[in-house]
């Protein structure tokens, strides 16, 4: 659509008032990533293995895929956690 132009709109903001200290970080959180690639694995496997992870407390699941050696379909499966959580998971 030549009559758009390409561009991105972002929108800063502070979390907290503006009473808040510089370097007060009692609003950040620690969230741990934990990841690995696998492959010869089925779409349903790997729904059921998503599934169990929110199960066990995952703030969040994502796959992303990959091309393994000899160019074989695999994915990365990202999870999301709490450090708590990361034996668990």
């Amino acid at each position: 659509l030549k009559d758009r132009p390409n561009v991105l709109r972002i929108v800063v903001g502070q979390v907290g008032d503006a009473s808040r200290r510089e370097g007060d970080d009692s609003h950040t959180e620690q969230i741990v990533v934990l990841e690995t690639n696998v492959d010869n694995v089925t779409g349903e496997r790997l729904g059921y293995c998503q599934l169990r992870l929110f199960e066990a407390g995952a703030l969040d699941v994502y796959l992303t895929p990959l091309l393994m050696k000899k160019q074989r379909p695999g994915s990365l499966v990202t999870v999301l956690c709490r450090p708590d959580k990361t034996e668990a998971l």
